[in-house]
């Protein structure tokens, strides 16, 4: 019974690594977009001198909109794996406190 709590409690760990990872994954992805957000921002603010037309200004506004909306859905996306990631420490910690209990009634 321990060998097979003790699988248990590396499986869990195991997917609790995956969960951060993509959780990380998913927060360096939103980091990325915030960054390029930023230049393209910035960019509309200062046109490098010149009249600027309005299509490559449209062009540069949406840009930064849909630079805008999938960082939301990264942060969204990372916020969500962040929450499963706790629910598989939890059963990873409950999976250990299992073994601990069993270690001691040997």
């Amino acid at each position: 019974m321990l060998d097979v709590t003790r699988l248990r409690t590396r499986s869990h760990l195991a997917e609790l690594a995956a969960w951060q990872r993509r959780a990380a994954a998913a927060r360096e992805e939103a980091g990325v977009l915030a960054r390029s957000r930023a230049d393209a921002e910035q960019a509309l603010r200062t046109p490098g001198g010149g009249a600027v037309p309005a299509v490559e200004l449209q062009a540069r506004w949406r840009q930064v909109e849909e630079l805008r909306r999938r960082e939301e859905d990264a942060r969204g996306r990372a916020a969500a794996l962040e929450r499963e990631a706790g629910k598989r420490l939890e059963a990873a910690l409950a999976s250990r406190r299992e073994e601990e209990a069993l270690v001691r009634l040997e």
